[in-house]
């Protein structure tokens, strides 16, 4: 399914209002690949809704999830980036 488009032929950006983005339009967005969205938003808890088959990932929620996640001038990480123990053991990866 393609994007909604504006009136002016061009993809919403987030800063034109736009409540949520789908999953292609949300990896664009953070320079990540989809796939990798899928795992971040499975194992690193990326905010998003489901609404039937549809994933939306609001932009609000995912630009706080990133802020939380950031790290500072100092390289103190304000938040946890770590995954959490059975996404761990789901992906064969080790701490």
């Amino acid at each position: 399914m393609k994007p909604t488009l504006h009136a002016s032929g061009k993809e919403p950006e987030p800063s034109a209002g736009v409540l949520s983005l789908r999953p292609k339009e949300a990896a664009r967005v953070l320079n990540i690949s989809e796939r990798l969205l899928w795992e971040w938003t499975r194992c690193e808890g990326v905010p998003h809704v489901r609404i039937g088959n549809v994933v939306l990932y609001p932009v609000d929620g995912v630009r706080q999830w990133l802020v939380e996640r950031s790290v500072t001038l100092t390289g103190q990480q304000e938040g946890s980036a770590q995954p959490s123990r059975r996404c761990l053991r789901q992906t064969g990866t080790t701490v």
